[in-house]
């Protein structure tokens, strides 16, 4: 598998396994960097997938643990959690050189966020790029940014869930303002294939933001509290400090040139009361010992809003809590 029409997966986990069975079921040309259990399961038995609708597939594609033997690819597709990039860098740099185009798609503030933005000139990177490796690597080479609005988990290895979700789709967009629109276009037509709907978003700074509302909020309380969504929105208390994140996130957005989220906030709250059972990605972390995506959704907004003089205490507090519980989480790997 090789050329301009394949397609890369680098991070197989819940949502680009996900991401992967639909774009093998489709027919296209598809590779997967995976690792552990779930790379060896999906070795000797393919990757089985629990459609939304209920319905079951099985589908064979090339997998591999090593970057240096992924398939050349026109679109590389990065699901990797935000912490574990940095190792891949400077590989990826190397493929966007030879053409590819790069999508990241991570939660909450990306490592190219504040890329030709002038007022975030020297923002400290820790929180989403350790050490710069990957604005280091990648200083010179466009790139794209990646919007999932999907949910999924691994059931076992080798077998991913999904579930049910209004408006899933998987948005993307140019990251540097070049109005590269032309490229992202292209990226969106090779990914857009049933049960993967993409489309070009011609916003994804505001995007980003759209998404964080929720992640900011949902993510670091079910992760302390242990409980999913639907319980958490039950309790008063509880469904008062999601919205009390949510402004403040809403606000530094709005400092950082984003207006106006605060309007789509109570739809939203109201749609957390309809997801029974959901787990998000930091509460699922934390059961399975995993390093959670701390940086990009609590640390980096907290910088954020530092940088941009805008109160946010709430969150400051729940970063602490969230780092504090993290601390006591020694990551494994799967």
């Amino acid at each position: 598998m090789s050329g301009a029409d394949s397609i890369a997966i680098v991070g197989c986990g819940a949502i680009g396994s996900l991401i992967a069975a639909r774009l093998a079921a489709a027919g296209r040309p598809v590779a997967a960097l995976a690792r552990g259990a779930h790379l060896t399961a999906m070795r000797a038995q393919g990757l089985r997938l629990t459609a939304d609708d209920g319905t079951d597939t099985l589908h064979r594609l090339a997998v591999t643990d090593r970057m240096d033997r992924l398939p050349d690819a026109g679109v590389i597709l990065i699901t990797l959690k935000a912490h574990h990039l940095a190792p891949f860098a400077l590989e990826l740099a190397e493929r966007a050189a030879r053409g590819a185009a790069l999508v990241f798609a991570q939660n909450g503030i990306p490592w190219w966020y504040p890329r030709g933005i002038p007022a975030l000139a020297g923002l400290p990177p820790g929180a989403v790029d350790p050490e710069g490796a990957l604005s280091g690597a990648m200083e010179d080479l466009p790139v794209m940014g990646g919007v999932l609005y999907m949910i999924a988990s691994l059931r076992a290895p080798g077998w991913v869930h999904e579930v049910p979700m209004q408006g899933k789709r998987l948005l993307v967009g140019a990251a540097d303002h070049n109005h590269n629109q032309s490229r992202a276009a292209a990226v969106a037509a090779a990914l857009d294939v049933p049960g993967n709907p993409t489309k070009v978003d011609t916003e994804i700074r505001r995007t980003v933001w759209a998404k964080l509302l929720g992640n900011i909020a949902l993510n670091p309380l079910c992760m302390l509290t242990g409980v999913p969504v639907d319980r958490l929105m039950a309790d008063p208390e509880a469904a008062r400090m999601v919205e009390a994140l949510m402004h403040e996130a809403a606000d530094i957005a709005g400092a950082a040139g984003i207006p106006g989220l605060q309007d789509g906030i109570p739809p939203r709250l109201a749609a957390f009361r309809e997801r029974p059972g959901v787990k998000p990605s930091m509460l699922q972390d934390a059961e399975l010992g995993r390093a959670m995506e701390i940086g990009p959704i609590l640390g980096a907004p907290l910088a954020l809003a530092q940088r941009l003089g805008v109160p946010a205490p709430l969150l400051a507090q729940i970063h602490a809590l969230a780092a504090l519980r993290a601390q006591t989480l020694g990551p494994k790997e799967p």
